[in-house]
């Protein structure tokens, strides 16, 4: 089985009905594996984060500043 869902409306903002949480396993056993798949292909339009310096909250900050189109209010 598997499920797939996007996060993301068209407009760039977060669909709050995707969030998610999975339940504790009181008897058995839960096998789960995560596959991120980006919906547009970034490898020439982000920064690959090679510096020790920065991590994952700095490339995703310099994402919303320098490529995403700006959200409408």
């Amino acid at each position: 089985m598997a499920l797939l869902w996007y996060n993301f409306r068209p407009d760039h903002q977060m669909d709050k009905l995707t969030y998610h949480a999975g339940c504790p396993v009181l008897i058995g056993q839960k096998w789960i594996a995560n596959k991120w798949i980006w919906v547009a292909g970034n490898t020439f339009r982000r920064r690959c984060g090679l510096s020790p310096n920065l991590s994952q909250l700095d490339i995703e900050e310099d994402m919303r500043n320098s490529y995403l189109p700006p959200t409408r209010r």
